[in-house]
């Protein structure tokens, strides 16, 4: 339901091509997509019951946010890009309001330069990390200049999720980071991605403390730690500065951190580590957000 694949291992280890020179965060309320139109009222109970789900009563009622009108109200955001975008990915750990509907070409519309788009999808809390690793890899390879890269979240289901931590949704969020190459940037610098799968329930908190160990540059490296990694864990690690981020927003919540840090003054290098406990997908970045302003 919310993952069908590993996650990549260890998709980038290199020098960083890309550098994260913006990151825009925003949360939605209540959508004006309506999700009991005769077409959806027949096909999602269906559907939900021939997957062994129970059909939550009322589900439908409520309007909803779809990736693509969370992604048209940013917009005005896009417009002020500095120049044309040469791909678009998508990343979400939980499927569209609406089924059947496509985010990627609408993505493609409102940004600058009409960018080629795909998404990862099914890989979870994972999904992030691995847009951002196939961003970097996708820069190396073909010399694109400028990328962004969309975490999505939104919590209209018609059928009950598990109750993980790892996979809960509270609400609906965007998370855009805008990857350009160095001296196209403002002073912020690049990222390494770490990603391992099928991690052992044992060797988590170990695994863990030895990830932290291999992104952080010191104890003073401040590290974010997604729902996924248990906050009553003792793990191996000695950073100085350690924030648990709450569960609610598996795609983005995370990520929403790391944006307050990039467009602050915490600015530096943070260490990002999430884990999916139910498949041993643990990821890991290296983020460098710049120096402070002065």
């Amino acid at each position: 339901m919310f993952r069908t694949t590993a996650a990549s291992p260890r998709l980038t280890d290199r020098r960083p091509v890309l550098t994260v020179t913006q990151m825009i965060s925003q949360t939605f309320d209540t959508g004006g997509t309506r999700l009991d139109d005769p077409v959806t009222t027949a096909f999602l109970p269906a559907v939900v019951a021939s997957g062994g789900l129970a059909f939550r009563p009322g589900a439908l009622e409520r309007p909803g946010n779809t990736y693509s009108a969370m992604i048209e109200r940013l917009s005005p955001a896009f417009a002020e890009l500095r120049g044309p975008v040469d791909l678009v990915v998508l990343a979400y750990a939980t499927p569209d309001a609406v089924p059947g509907a496509v985010a990627g070409p609408l993505a493609t519309a409102v940004l600058p330069g009409n960018p080629s788009a795909f998404a990862v999808t099914d890989q979870g809390v994972a999904a992030p990390f691995t847009a951002l690793a196939l961003a970097e890899l996708y820069a190396a390879r073909t010399g694109l200049e400028r990328i962004v890269v969309l975490l999505l979240d939104q919590a209209s289901f018609p059928y009950e999720v598990p109750d993980s931590p790892a996979v809960r949704v509270d609400g609906d969020a965007v998370v855009v980071l805008v990857l350009e190459r160095p001296g196209a940037d403002d002073g912020r610098g690049g990222y390494e991605i770490q990603q391992d799968s099928g991690v052992p329930a044992a060797e988590f908190t170990e695994r863990i403390g030895r990830l932290w160990k291999q992104l952080a540059d010191d104890e003073d490296t401040p590290v974010l730690f997604g729902p996924g990694v248990d906050p009553a864990w003792s793990l191996p690690i000695s950073a100085v500065d350690v924030r648990h981020v709450a569960p609610g927003q598996p795609g983005t919540g995370l990520w929403r951190e790391a944006a307050a840090r990039h467009s602050g003054t915490a600015r530096g290098t943070v260490v990002l580590i999430d884990l999916d406990p139910s498949t041993g997908d643990l990821s890991g970045c290296r983020l460098d957000t710049g120096a402070p302003p002065r």
